[in-house]
């Protein structure tokens, strides 16, 4: 999956300061993602259409399994 994504990575103050810029890049493509760096733990920002698609391939992959 790591080929699917197109990682950009920021401090939580950036992503603060451009939020607005911030989701627009992550709402302008499917294999757009943030990684929000924190002292307790990273976080990720990705757009529901890319959820879903997380999602469903999981489940296709998972019933082949059964």
């Amino acid at each position: 999956m790591s080929q699917y994504f197109m990682n950009k990575t920021l401090s939580i103050s950036k992503f603060q300061n451009n939020l607005d810029s911030e989701l627009d890049y992550v709402c302008s493509n499917l294999k757009n993602k943030i990684i929000i760096k924190t002292s307790k733990c990273n976080l990720i920002v990705l757009s529901e259409d890319a959820f879903n698609s997380i999602k469903k391939k999981l489940s296709l992959v998972s019933n082949k399994a059964k």
